[in-house]
């Protein structure tokens, strides 16, 4: 019984120094309110889900130490939904509230321009000491009846860490991902306006 008793004291002070299994932090984008631009179209706009590598497709926070060599998986650190779709629907709230069209749907139908995109990186990045949150998104435009693109180009942009907490990766890959999406408004209403004016004189 002695015996019995130490075992049992041996056992709850094991079990008393587990550590406690951490939990799952979830992260969003805040794009924040762009500046309004000129119209694209006078109809509808529909943003598709992006495509991506299937590590991109899932929730976990992709990061590499080398350079990007190899990718990993966080196994505690997850975006709100798979990046994807939650960037389908945050461009496509950041373009609604440009105003490039009076309407901007993420639904399967209708609409006259679709908006494609394919994310070609979305990790934290720790190479050489320093911290930063990447994200390249490339972007076509073409009319729902047609195969032609009317624009296609590809943006990247890095922003630095302060720290490693949740909080401060998911404000930099906003801050990255706004960033682009600036840039993309900006440069695809030039080549929409160059493309109606060709229309018109042809």
């Amino acid at each position: 019984m002695k015996y019995l008793g130490v075992a049992i004291a041996f056992v709850l002070a094991a079990c008393g120094s587990v550590a406690p299994t951490p939990q799952d932090v979830f992260m969003r984008l805040q794009l924040g309110k762009p500046k309004v631009s000129d119209a694209w179209s006078d109809s509808a706009v529909r943003v598709l889900p992006l495509s991506a590598a299937s590590l991109y497709n899932e929730r976990a926070l992709v990061y590499t130490r080398d350079l990007g060599y190899s990718l990993k998986q966080s196994p505690n650190l997850l975006w709100i939904d798979n990046p994807r779709r939650m960037l389908q629907h945050a461009i496509a709230d950041y373009l609604r509230e440009a105003g490039i069209a009076p309407t901007v749907a993420t639904h399967e139908h209708g609409g006259e321009l679709l908006v494609i995109g394919h994310i070609a990186h979305f990790e934290r990045s720790a190479d050489a000491g320093s911290a930063v949150m990447r994200a390249a998104i490339g972007f076509v435009i073409r009319r729902v009846d047609g195969d032609r693109a009317l624009f296609a180009k590809e943006y990247a942009h890095t922003v630095s860490i302060g720290d490693a907490t949740p909080t401060a990766q998911a404000q930099a890959m906003s801050e990255a991902v706004a960033h682009i999406c600036a840039e993309f408004v900006a440069d695809s209403g030039r080549a929409l306006q160059l493309s109606i004016a060709k229309g018109a004189t042809r």
